[in-house]
């Protein structure tokens, strides 16, 4: 289920107790998705871009500006298995009440399957 953050749809939202982590996914385009995925930090504590493994070792060569911004990559290769060679900080944007709304958005859906924890 994408799940809107101020007029933008991530891709996956999950959270764990009030920690909201967000996933931007696509299969080329690493900078479109790391716009995204700052965005995203407004309403989410830790956001990732997830790639196919080769799209993610092109945007591993710029891991300083995904570093930067504190959006984590993930690689996922031909057999599914995730590798995370960038690690998601604390999102620096984060506002609290979007957070909220985020949370309260995703536990009306469904679709929502809340990690326990």
């Amino acid at each position: 289920m994408e799940v809107p953050i101020l007029g933008r749809r991530a891709d996956l939202v999950g959270s764990r107790g009030r920690t909201v982590t967000a996933i931007e996914m696509k299969m080329h385009r690493w900078a479109e998705a790391l716009r995204q995925a700052i965005a995203y930090q407004l309403g989410a504590d830790h956001v990732w871009v997830a790639m196919p493994l080769a799209a993610a070792s092109r945007a591993y060569r710029q891991r300083w500006i995904f570093e930067a911004e504190g959006v984590g990559l993930l690689a996922v290769d031909d057999r599914g298995r995730v590798r995370g060679p960038i690690h998601a900080a604390p999102s620096p944007r984060l506002l609290p009440f979007l957070r909220e709304k985020v949370l309260e958005r995703c536990r009306s859906e469904p679709f929502f399957i809340e990690s326990p924890g």
